[in-house]
């Protein structure tokens, strides 16, 4: 659906601007290319580029949030679920 993946989006860039400056320094060009392929309604890609970003740093919010949108995005609603637990927990 695109109007939730638009929505998603907008939701994981006001977090990522509100959280950013409290992250811990991560691979920051590799999320930026996962958010850049997700943008584009490549959410394979995006989750592709995401996975060993999230296996390194399993408590950065800003691939967390990533993750939920792109789970969200792809209906896979369970799966999401367990990422917002742990947005919800963060900093874990």
């Amino acid at each position: 659906m695109p109007g939730k993946r638009l929505v998603a989006g907008v939701v994981f860039f006001c977090f990522d601007s509100i959280f950013l400056v409290a992250q811990q320094p991560s691979p920051e060009l590799a999320l930026d290319e996962a958010a850049r392929a997700f943008e584009q309604g490549k959410t394979a890609e995006a989750e592709q580029k995401l996975r060993p970003i999230l296996e390194k740093h399993p408590s950065d919010l800003r691939a967390l949030l990533l993750e939920g949108a792109i789970l969200d995005s792809a209906g896979r609603y369970s799966e999401a679920e367990g990422t917002r637990t742990l947005i919800c927990n963060w900093p874990a």
